[in-house]
């Protein structure tokens, strides 16, 4: 195989693995339906509890990181934000 179509494979196989990942994310998210399929594909996360500074003094939240090796995209989800007071 030549060099050239061994990365065109190597770079299809990853764009496929995410956006499988992606696909399984939303229907883990999903309430109505009973399965986790994230779970089924990703390792575990490590979970670090934070505290940084707002302007009404420390806020607390949860930091998950990826269970596997490498760089990996980030997903920020703010729940039970009031935005007026």
């Amino acid at each position: 195989m030549t060099r050239g179509l061994a990365h065109a494979c190597r770079d299809a196989v990853r764009a496929a693995h995410a956006a499988l990942r992606a696909a399984s994310f939303v229907l883990a998210v999903l309430p109505a339906l009973p399965s986790r399929p994230v779970e089924w594909l990703t390792p575990r996360p490590r979970v670090e509890r934070v505290a940084y500074p707002t302007r009404n003094g420390d806020a607390e939240g949860d930091l998950y990181h990826c269970g596997a090796r490498g760089r990996h995209p980030g997903v920020v989800v703010c729940l039970g934000v009031v935005p007026f007071g």
